[in-house]
């Protein structure tokens, strides 16, 4: 097993050029939850340090990235249908990329926060009719 998808209790810092390398093991070992932070978050500030740390916690796999801008996101997560959690917050996407969250059917669970998201966006994730957070 690649150390990189290993389960971590602290998260993991990322260039999008490794996330391609995570993304192919996650969808190989079917993982089901998976949390992708941008840069802009601080585990070590004071109040906001908490809130993330508490919304982090539930997930065993937590990588921040280099930089909040990932070309083509929605179609490198759309092959991971096996996931049940998924959070990606200060990650800036456009609506067209959330359109390819369609194939993630499993999704219970999804936290976009911090994110802008449209109408449009919004549509598309009306169609994942399993979630519940």
């Amino acid at each position: 097993m690649n150390e990189i998808l290993t389960p971590q209790p602290t998260l993991q810092r990322i260039t999008p050029e490794a996330l391609d390398a995570i993304l192919t093991e996650a969808k190989q070992q079917k993982i089901t939850s998976l949390a992708l932070i941008g840069p802009d978050v601080d585990l070590q500030d004071g109040f906001w340090g908490k809130y993330w740390v508490k919304r982090l916690k539930h997930y065993p796999r937590i990588y921040q990235l280099s930089s909040p801008f990932i070309i083509n996101l929605g179609e490198k997560l759309e092959y991971l249908s096996h996931l049940t959690s998924l959070l990606l917050c200060y990650i800036f996407f456009e609506d067209a990329q959330i359109k390819q969250f369609g194939n993630l059917v499993n999704l219970t669970k999804l936290d976009l926060s911090f994110n802008q998201i449209g109408a449009e966006g919004a549509k598309c994730l009306a169609n994942l009719v399993n979630l519940t957070e």
